[in-house]
């Protein structure tokens, strides 16, 4: 082959691969972050909140959720919502006593709730009202009142979960630590504790990379965490849950690459998961933990949930990003649940300084380095019972 007809040969295989990584990048959403059938809901809650009760429920799929299982389910009557718990969406060995379950639920009600005020509804809540059915969290009754729609309600579709790095110039303030504190103050049996020393977050972080470390090496635990993580574009929009890379907080460029090469393995995610936990310590500003009386019991695990929707989109409005960190709770619950006693559970007690409280959800916060963008829903439709 003479050098013109190795140049051209050359340059034709050029413009195929190149048009082939164009392709890809179509068919995995490079283009397309935040859209399509997986994030309707986004896209629809305004106009939907027009649909008397059923309005409220489009509010409350937008809420926080572990992994965003979305673990909920609501029955509407004429002047009644009741929500139920998706027990087939829990995390499995990640959440054996369903801690971050009634959390998730929480959220959605504090999300429903909200919008019953800002379309002229007064109600009154009656938690866990069946004793014989715990997946049975809430019943609420609605009448007409007046409308107030809060600062919160209209924060509610641009709240999204943040887990990438803080810009470490801008730092949270104690005035708006304190705000945040009183979001809570209703709830007599959950409260909110700032690691305020950089030595205690410190340790925190340092704990957290180790129960990590723990976790990937569970196979029962990396297999069920593994199991909400979205491998493609096409299983995002079919699923319309879980965890997918436009949500890791990755730099675009990362993003764009990770979604054209294939799928990794479980044990790939998991190291990458390892790194980002590690890197925490470096790239976090403040650490909140959400503590309560008793961490086992559902109806403070359900206060606990509302209170942290409000923690979040209070930062929403107030440009910051919240993101949990579960993974030494994770750990204490997992090993409980096979018959021992975690390590972590006695090294994080010196964090919370009072034998009276326990850990529910520690979480960080700070202002972002980058966009953040929303994370899949399921629809109304399927949520309805």
């Amino acid at each position: 082959m003479n050098r013109r007809n190795f140049l051209r040969s050359f340059g034709a295989v050029s413009v195929l691969v190149a048009g082939g990584v164009v392709w890809r990048a179509f068919e995995e959403g490079v283009f397309s972050t935040g859209e399509g059938p997986a994030y309707q809901e986004w896209t629809d809650w305004k106009k939907d909140q027009s649909d008397g009760l059923l309005g409220l429920v489009h509010s409350a799929l937008l809420a926080a959720s572990p992994h965003n299982t979305q673990p909920w389910l609501f029955r509407i009557s004429e002047s009644q919502i009741q929500l139920f718990a998706d027990t087939k969406r829990n995390i499995g060995a990640i959440d054996p006593y369903f801690r971050e379950m009634y959390i998730g639920l929480g959220c959605a009600l504090e999300n429903l709730l909200l919008a019953a005020k800002a379309n002229a509804y007064n109600y009154q809540i009656e938690y866990l009202p069946d004793a014989s059915n715990a997946s049975h969290v809430a019943t609420i009754n609605f009448e007409n009142g007046e409308k107030t729609a809060s600062a919160l309600f209209h924060a509610i579709p641009h709240r999204h979960t943040f887990r990438g790095p803080h810009n470490l110039n801008k730092r949270v303030s104690s005035h708006t630590r304190n705000s945040m504190s009183m979001l809570g103050n209703e709830f007599v049996n959950v409260k909110l504790l700032w690691l305020e020393k950089q030595s205690d977050r410190n340790l925190f972080f340092d704990l957290n990379a180790a129960a990590t470390e723990e976790l990937i090496h569970d196979e029962e635990q990396s297999k069920a965490s593994f199991k909400w993580f979205r491998n493609s574009w096409e299983e995002l929009q079919n699923h319309k849950d879980g965890v997918f890379i436009d949500t890791t907080g990755i730099s675009a460029s990362f993003r764009a690459m990770a979604k054209i090469f294939p799928p990794v393995s479980r044990q790939t995610g998991d190291q990458y998961f390892l790194d980002a936990m590690k890197n925490l310590r470096d790239s976090s500003d403040m650490v909140g933990i959400l503590v309560a009386k008793n961490s086992a019991d559902n109806l403070q695990r359900v206060q606990g949930g509302r209170f942290w929707q409000r923690l979040h989109l209070w930062g929403t409005i107030n440009d910051l990003v919240l993101q949990p960190v579960n993974q030494v709770p994770e750990r204490i619950d997992r090993i409980y649940n096979l018959g021992g006693k975690s390590l972590f559970a006695e090294k994080m007690q010196p964090l919370v300084n009072d034998t009276d409280w326990q850990v529910l959800m520690p979480f960080r916060m700070g202002y972002s380095k980058q966009p953040v963008f929303p994370s899949p829903r399921r629809h109304v439709t399927d949520v309805i019972i």
